[in-house]
Order: structure tokens, then sequence, then C-alpha cells
């Protein structure tokens, strides 16, 4: 971007705009009166990042602008300023140095402002385009109360079903069966109806990854994560506990 008239694209832009031409040094106009030379492409960015530019220019479209540099000040916050520290910096003493900005550069009426530094991973929590913590809990949220509605009816169809086979039950009992291998029974049968909901389940999210991701702005979650350790021992875990909870309980009262 040293040139005023370059431009860089994001992976996705410039397979938009170009298919799988090569993009370097193309032309690329914008309402047929400004053009520019694509002079570089953005590397696909991973899916944590919390800044996806589509398109990026050089700053000089503004600082060359009269009417920009009459509005031009300071204390402006159209702009996000980032600065990497060096290891060891103290944030204290670098917003210390930063008060004769304050004093020399803002207008009079600005002169009471505080320029503080704020963590990257603060700034992009709180801040950035994606509220992460919304989306984390209000999804675990509805997650956890679709589990817990999922497990009150598997119980209460279990229970209704297990009344039926009341006379099933007492006749292995009569023959000999004890408990344990009732109770086996019960979290057999319940766990192949487990097993194959999360099978279906387990798909349905593989297939609809992609869908959630463009309803969520700012969201991208990908298909390796559905086979991540984390997540199969999180997926097993709830589908022991259904199993134990909506088996266990019918085949104790019977």
């Amino acid at each position: 971007l040293k040139d005023k008239s370059g431009i860089v694209l994001s992976s996705e832009s410039a397979k938009k705009l170009f298919g799988k031409e090569n993009p370097m040094g193309k032309t690329l106009s914008f309402s047929g009166k400004r053009r520019f030379i694509e002079t570089g492409v953005l590397q696909p960015l991973p899916p944590n990042a919390s800044l996806r530019p589509a398109v990026l220019l050089s700053n000089k479209h503004l600082t060359d602008d009269p009417q920009f540099r009459e509005i031009a000040d300071w204390y402006n916050m159209f702009t996000i300023t980032y600065v990497k520290l060096r290891p060891g910096a103290n944030k204290a003493e670098v917003e210390k140095l930063c008060r004769p900005i304050v004093a020399e550069r803002f207008a009079n009426g600005a002169k009471d402002r505080v320029i503080s530094l704020l963590p990257y991973t603060a700034y992009a929590k709180t801040y950035g385009t994606l509220n992460f913590g919304f989306y984390v809990y209000g999804l675990t949220c509805i997650a956890i109360f679709i589990l817990l509605l999922v497990t009150i009816n598997l119980v209460n169809l279990n229970m209704a079903v297990s009344f039926t086979r009341a006379q099933e039950v007492g006749v292995r009992k009569v023959l000999g069966s004890g408990r344990r291998a009732i109770l086996f029974q019960f979290f057999t049968e319940v766990g192949i109806t487990v097993g194959i909901a999360m099978l279906l389940a387990w798909g349905a999210a593989f297939m609809l990854l992609p869908v959630m991701n463009e309803q969520l702005s700012g969201l991208e979650l990908t298909n390796p994560m559905l086979f991540s350790l984390p997540f199969i021992v999180m997926w097993l875990s709830v589908g022991a506990g259904l199993t134990l909870i909506a088996g266990g309980y019918p085949a104790l009262y019977i």
C-alpha cells in the first residue's frame, strides 16, 4: 500500500471478483470513478480472527482529502489505533508518556481526556464485531435447556412404556432375573435410542455449520471441531448421562 492506487483484498474477496485468475496487477473500478491496482491478497484468516478486513486501502485517501483535513483532529474517534509494546514494557508508564499528546495536540475543550491502553483480547471481546460472550453463554444456555427438555421427555416416555411392560418385568423376576439384569436391559434399549439420535444430530451439525456461520456474522465454526478430543469427550458424556437418567429412573421403580 505504498502507492495510493494500491489495494489489498482478502482471499474471499479476490475469489469473488476474479475467480481462479491471478488478481495481482488487475484493475478495480469503484462506481466508475476511482481505479485501484491489486497489489496484494491476504492469506485466509484463521477462524478465531476478530479483525477480518475484506479490503485494505492506503490512508492517504483520507489525509490528502481537504474536507477530511478540516475536521481531522487528535481526539477524533472514527478510527482505532493499535500499539504493540515491547516485552516487559509497563502499561502505566506508556500511558503516562501519552499525557503530553493530550496537552499539546487536543483542543481546549478536550484537555481533560485521558489516553488509556486496552489489551487486545479485552477489546475484541467487548467491542469486536462478534460478541463472543453473548454467543458462548447464550448458545450454552439454549443447549442446556434443550438437553433438559430431551431428558424429561425421554424419561416420561420410558416411564409410560415401562408401565405397559410391568408384566414382562414381573415374569423375568419370577424366572430369576435380578435387578442388575433388568437395569442392563433398560440401559441397553435407551442407549441404542440415544446413540442413534446423537449420530443423527452429529450429521445434522456437520451439514448445517456453514449455514450457521452465514447467519451469525463474524462467527466461523469449522467441521474439524466436531472431531476434536474435547468435543468427543463432551459428546460421549452427554450421551452417557442421558442413558443413565432416562434408562435408570424407570428401571428402579418397576
